[in-house]
């Protein structure tokens, strides 16, 4: 078998990394997140921590009570909002 031309494997490498969303590494504790994509996009809501699985937990506010779920890392992005103030629930 002959060898795959480098420039082939370096243009699908340019073309998967196009692809993968970045996450943006400055998220940290307490950030107001934003959904970008599935059920819950546009949703805003607080980030708790990042998991070693390339998922993070997210904190919702449900009928009163808070609750904790864990989300892919790439369905988040950091939130425009300012404060907690501006997040409306």
């Amino acid at each position: 078998m002959p060898p795959i031309d480098e420039r082939l494997i370096n243009a699908i490498k340019l073309c998967v990394n196009a692809l993968v969303p970045k996450q943006d590494a400055a998220i940290k504790k307490g950030d107001i997140v934003k959904f970008v994509g599935g059920l819950l996009i546009d949703l805003e809501t607080f980030f708790e921590q990042h998991n070693a699985e390339k998922r993070c937990y997210i904190l919702f506010n449900i009928m009163g009570q808070q609750k904790r779920i864990l989300a892919d890392e790439t369905s988040i992005k950091k939130s425009e909002a300012r404060s907690k103030i501006d997040l409306c629930w």
